[in-house]
């Protein structure tokens, strides 16, 4: 246990990094994907640990999540179950770097967005966000994003609108799926942008699943922000110890 099979953002494969922290620490080591203790701690801490059933999806640089069946993480037989950034919402789409074409992730992340926007500049279409960030948007963050829309610039509204039907696509694929209790929402993008973001992924989710299918269905923004990956990897970090500790008494 411990390893990092396959880290894009950082060129790691098959690092044993748990082995190495424990050696350098000296002290217990865990370690698992961050989006999964994501989900973690928005349902051990802002959900109570109460959803048996609960989906987390998380709009960054990428796109991630996690999944909670039964009261526990769920992690797949490949232990790499939740990648719902990988799911292809527009085969025509573009491709963002380490994902698929037309996958959530090339359109909805913050790379996807900035590249879309790129497209378009290049394409001729204008927005605002030129005269401060140049013709390549070099430096663009959710705030410029956000900034854009509060004035009325179309080209970064509607992409930006895009992007949350593509989010709302995904989540209605994922409640037709599993029926969890909670969709809960996270990651910079969606957490900037919720105002523009929300009333479109709801929509867009709720006419995109089968009549009765919502219904006492929750789709929230999560409030713990970038906290919930530290709570949840808190409550996976004394989970584990007390496991191990547990069958070390047995023996």
């Amino acid at each position: 246990g411990g390893r990092i099979f396959h880290a894009y953002n950082i060129g790691w494969v098959d690092v044993g990094i748990g082995a190495i922290l424990r050696r350098r620490l000296r002290v217990p080591v865990f370690v698992e994907n961050d989006c999964n203790l994501f989900a973690l701690g928005i349902h051990r801490v802002e959900l109570l640990g109460k959803p048996r059933t609960m989906v987390g999806l998380f709009l960054g640089t990428g796109i991630g999540g996690g999944l909670i069946i039964d009261g526990k993480l769920y992690r797949g037989f490949n232990l790499a179950a939740g990648e719902f950034g990988q799911m292809i919402v527009d085969k025509d789409g573009i491709r963002a770097p380490n994902s698929f074409p037309g996958s959530l992730e090339s359109l909805a992340s913050h790379a996807g967005i900035t590249r879309r926007l790129r497209q378009a500049v290049k394409g001729g279409e204008q927005t605002m966000l030129q005269t401060e960030l140049g013709e390549r948007l070099n430096g663009l963050t959710s705030d410029h994003l956000r900034m854009a829309i509060a004035w009325r610039d179309r080209l970064v509204k509607r992409i930006v609108r895009e992007a949350a039907e593509e989010t709302g696509l995904c989540v209605a694929g994922i409640i037709s799926v599993l029926g969890p209790e909670y969709v809960m929402l996270g990651g910079g993008v969606v957490e900037t942008l919720q105002r523009t973001m929300m009333p479109v992924i709801l929509k867009t989710a709720a006419t995109h699943v089968l009549p009765g299918t919502m219904e006492g269905i929750r789709i929230l923004l999560s409030t713990m922000g970038e906290e919930g990956g530290i709570y949840g990897a808190a409550v996976f970090a004394r989970d584990e110890f007390r496991k191990t500790a547990r069958k070390s008494a047995a023996r």
